[in-house]
């Protein structure tokens, strides 16, 4: 069975040959294949490179070209510094002033360079995996894009001071959101994922409010492409699984701080659920018999629709020996 074929069979709730093992790996692969971060971000050859060598080495089952979440805002005017070796830093957003919304216009993917950098990722992916493996792009959802167009703080201000601007904000994230979306799955992309990192930072009706209309319906925009979708949601968000269960994702990213059989109680068979070993306490600073022990529980907890990971990120500097036990903890 190829690894995009497992994958299919955990998102429709069947039996694989085995369960498959997707973890989040941005920063690890671009370790373990010598490249510096900076360029990993910059240049999908680079990045194609890294994933390909990192997958084909550890053996999981799926390949990414996401790296960072300040493309699109980069592309709508955010100026972004890349350390030579360490994750891209947001110096300016593209909103420092409201008034600016009015000349916000969807950029061009062909001609933004590090929008049109991740397509080309997505085609490189899938060619070198031979159609293989599932090839997951990556969107910024609607509000954590809005979050970084605007700068944080001060959209977090916003949602209480000026929520005629936000909504505003909003549609202009969605709409950036499904098209360079639906540029990704054109270009070959199995599943698109959705991040939404800041979510938890916000109460469940702040959440209902701004965040769960615009993500809904870029859900529902994206599967009507024949793509699946995963969402991703950072930290504890178990105040929020009643209505990320109806955002009605192929596939829920579950964090650690999360409880899966928990997670799995209230979305039930909506989606599939992917997770959560401890990135930091058990991958990156446990040993191979903790890393092991974690997989089973994880495995335990939720015995079908199920994708074994990290609750988030593949640590740049977990040990290979944790990351082999994680992989070959379902063979």
């Amino acid at each position: 069975m190829t690894s995009l074929e497992r994958f299919n069979k955990a998102l429709s709730f069947e039996k694989p040959d085995r369960i498959p093992v997707c973890p989040f790996v941005m920063a690890f692969a671009a370790k373990f294949a010598g490249v510096p971060y900076s360029k990993y971000c910059t240049d999908y050859k680079e990045l194609v490179r890294a994933q390909i060598a990192c997958v084909e080495y550890f053996e999981y089952d799926i390949v990414t070209p996401d790296t960072d979440p300040y493309r699109e805002a980069e592309a709508c005017g955010a100026v972004i510094e890349f350390p030579e070796d360490d994750l891209p830093i947001e110096k300016r957003p593209a909103l420092a002033d409201k008034k600016d919304l009015l000349k916000l216009k969807i950029p061009d993917f062909g001609t933004s360079p590090r929008l049109a950098d991740k397509i080309y990722g997505v085609e490189a992916l899938k060619e070198e995996t031979g159609g293989q493996m599932p090839v997951l792009g990556w969107v910024e959802a609607p509000f954590q894009s809005a979050s970084i167009l605007r700068g944080l703080n001060d959209f977090m201000i916003d949602t209480y001071e000026d929520t005629e601007f936000v909504m505003e904000l909003m549609e202009f994230a969605f709409e950036l959101a499904v098209k360079y979306a639906l540029a990704q799955v054109e270009a070959g992309a199995h599943i698109i994922g959705i991040g939404d990192a800041v979510a938890t930072m916000v109460s469940r009706n702040t959440y209902e409010t701004y965040a769960f209309p615009y993500t809904q319906k870029l859900v529902a925009e994206i599967k009507k492409s024949g793509a699946k979708v995963k969402y991703h949601i950072c930290g504890d968000s178990t105040h929020l699984l009643p209505l990320i269960k109806e955002l009605k994702a192929d596939l829920v990213n579950i964090d650690s701080k999360v409880e899966l059989v928990k997670a799995r109680e209230i979305l039930g068979n909506t989606s599939a659920i992917k997770g959560n070993i401890d990135p930091v306490d058990v991958l990156l600073k446990g040993d191979e018999a903790k890393v092991r022990k974690a997989a089973e529980e994880c495995i335990k907890a939720v015995p079908d629709g199920f994708m074994l990971s990290p609750g988030c990120e593949v640590p740049k500097n977990t040990p290979y020996n944790n990351m082999k036990a994680m992989v070959h903890s379902v063979r």
